[in-house]
């Protein structure tokens, strides 16, 4: 076979152009330039470096959590302390925590949602537990004094017109409730009354036997003059002397009572109520009543047309005789002001009027439009 040389490279003359290409490519084919990539050493060197600096990685993140886990506790106890917690209450506000949720327990003591929350979830399992009735009140007794010391307690005001969180401790003894298991918003409610209001419970006396047990919640509903309240509250104990509960610092408003609107035509008398007046150096004193005529009743609402210059806001004295032989005297606030060609007329609000005065009202306006008002309408008193 001829050959022939062309500078170093010799190929055999009979080779075609791809022949000899194919050749020419195969010429570095023996040189593996990244061999050393597959080299086993090399590979676990690479091995090493990732497991140390994964290594650094959970020790600096280990070091970080334990510097932040210190300060939560030294922060915890720092407010503890500045809020005289005792031992047995510390215990508990960091077991509130935990079942909170809460990233930082620390937290706990600003969070009143969260306290309420994890209070409740605790709670139904110490009652759930099985402890004696006196062992369930001194918790709820520490409770509240925590709840005190971490402001979460309420201060007790009695305007429920003013506030829209109550305190179940202000719900009078002969108060009929509703109530109904908790989250069953189809479920028929109960009436109970209430039979023991202490620092400890919430004893009512229910119209039919209840089955239930320590732990239990139930949604108690109760209205208060104008206004419908409801709260949750949590079983104590449940037996012979009736349902005892929990008591609640976070009621909570849930809307106007409705009542029916009647005609009247009722002679009255009106003033004005200011808490402090200024009046001329020989003026008698006394209040200065002017005539008026209740025309429209809706519960602790009225309807009332004098000529008595007043304001929406203002509040006014009222009397007026309901029922032969009785007399309705109240302080009303003034909602609107109506004028027509017929006159002018006020819409009050009876304000001074306590839950039984109210459903009196109503049992008497329902009495008038049951006789004489078959078309009587729902008003709502804004």
């Amino acid at each position: 076979m001829q050959l022939f040389l062309n500078s170093s490279i010799w190929m055999p003359a009979a080779l075609d152009v791809y022949e000899r290409y194919s050749a020419m490519r195969q010429l570095d084919s023996g040189i593996d330039h990244l061999a050393f990539l597959r080299n086993k050493w090399f590979i676990l060197f690479g091995w090493s470096i990732v497991a140390l600096l994964l290594l650094v990685l959970f020790a600096v993140r280990r070091m970080r959590s334990e510097k932040e886990r210190h300060d939560v506790e030294r922060r915890f106890a720092a407010e503890a302390d500045r809020l005289r917690l005792t031992v047995e209450e510390r215990e508990i506000v960091e077991a509130v925590a935990i079942r909170a949720h809460l990233r930082r327990k620390d937290s706990i003591f600003t969070l009143s949602e969260s306290f309420d929350s994890g209070l409740s979830v605790l709670m139904q399992e110490v009652f759930a537990a099985g402890q004696d009735l006196v062992e369930r009140k001194k918790l709820h007794g520490t409770i509240f004094s925590i709840k005190e010391k971490l402001g979460f307690a309420g201060a007790g005001r009695t305007d429920n017109r003013r506030t829209r969180e109550q305190s179940s401790r202000e719900i009078p003894v002969g108060t009929v409730v509703q109530i109904a298991p908790a989250g069953a918003r189809q479920a028929a409610r109960v009436q109970a009354e209430v039979v023991q209001n202490d620092a400890y419970e919430l004893l009512l006396r229910p119209e039919i036997p209840l089955l239930c047990k320590p732990g239990d919640v139930w949604t108690v509903v109760f209205c208060r003059a104008a206004i419908t309240w409801e709260f949750e509250a949590i079983t104590m104990a449940c037996n012979s002397k009736g349902l005892a509960l929990n008591h609640s610092e976070r009621i909570h408003f849930v809307n106007r009572r409705r009542y029916v609107r009647v005609a009247v035509r009722l002679p009255a008398r009106i003033c004005l109520f200011a808490s402090l007046e200024d009046k001329p150096a020989n003026a008698a004193m006394g209040l200065e009543f002017v005539p008026a005529q209740v025309t429209e009743i809706a519960g602790p609402g009225l309807r009332v047309k004098t000529d008595l210059e007043t304001a929406v806001g203002q509040r006014v004295l009222i009397q007026f005789e309901f029922e032969p032989q009785r007399m309705v005297q109240d302080i009303a606030l003034v909602r609107a002001i109506r004028e027509s060609p017929a006159g002018r007329s006020i819409i009050v609000e009876m304000i001074g009027s306590d839950s039984r005065t109210v459903d009196e009202f109503v049992r008497m306006t329902n009495q008038l439009a049951g006789a004489d008002q078959p078309e009587a309408l729902e008003m709502e008193v804004h």
